[in-house]
């Protein structure tokens, strides 16, 4: 698997309503902003596809266009704030975080692991274009998350979310010791997919739970993929933690992103 290190924009959203802190597993502080990668093999399975007849006729975006479709601070609710990064050296900024490595093969061949959002694209062919923004802040105990957008020439678009689907199908949970150390077990992952907002061609939800240590305690991520003919849109959160479910705007964040992708 390759890695590409464009330049990407990395904006933080930030709500203001609430004063608690944060309470993020997986990582802390910037969620990472990395390129969409390639595996060569992969590549190959998905350069073949022939464009059907219900396709887009309109060419792939270019990465110029996406970044002119990304979130922006006029599109959001006035208690969202935008921090952007685009103008920050990289020895500054947020660090890329490659795709774990695995060998390139079929759809099969892809680990488990690698089911979460931003990975997952790390593992499908490299777009005609793409665009990412870095979104975090906090509402309530903390919400923290990323805005990919990418478009593919053909049915590549359609054919990732196949991919998904196969993935999950064949995971619907995995044991992971990443988190050992962490305050967490060697973690079970409980995956689901089920259909996400009625926004697009096709619209998926994905939904990782990792039980932790502590009765009664699991961290809940989610992530929100809408297809719009040759291009993709990932709303993906980091994992928060706590005792009961908290309110996530990621629905609320992705229909607004959608708006202004389309």
């Amino acid at each position: 698997m390759s890695e590409r290190s464009g330049t990407l924009r990395a904006v933080q959203i930030k709500n203001n309503v609430g004063t608690g802190k944060p309470v993020v597993a997986v990582a802390l502080g910037l969620f990472p902003v990395v390129a969409i990668a390639s595996c060569s093999s992969t590549a190959s399975r998905h350069s073949e596809s022939v464009p059907s007849a219900s396709a887009s006729p309109a060419p792939p975006l270019t990465d110029a266009q996406l970044r002119q479709r990304l979130i922006t601070k006029d599109s959001l609710p006035a208690e969202f704030d935008l921090l952007d990064f685009s103008d920050v050296a990289p020895s500054d900024g947020p660090d890329p975080s490659p795709s774990p490595a695995s060998s390139p093969g079929p759809v099969d061949a892809i680990p488990c692991s690698d089911v979460r959002g931003p990975v997952f694209l790390g593992d499908m062919p490299a777009p005609a274009g793409q665009a990412t923004i870095g979104v975090h802040g906090h509402t309530g105990r903390g919400w923290f998350g990323n805005e990919w957008l990418a478009s593919y020439p053909g049915d590549g678009a359609k054919q990732i979310l196949d991919d998904l689907r196969s993935v999950v199908k064949r995971c619907p949970s995995y044991s992971d010791d990443a988190l050992a150390g962490m305050g967490f077990d060697s973690l079970r992952l409980n995956i689901s997919l089920t259909s996400g907002p009625k926004l697009g061609d096709e619209s998926l939800r994905l939904q990782i739970r990792e039980p932790s240590k502590a009765p009664g305690i699991a961290v809940e991520t989610d992530s929100i993929y809408i297809r719009d003919g040759h291009t993709l849109m990932l709303l993906d959160e980091q994992a928060t933690i706590g005792t009961t479910a908290q309110p996530s705007p990621l629905t609320q964040v992705a229909t607004i992103a959608f708006a202004k992708l389309t």
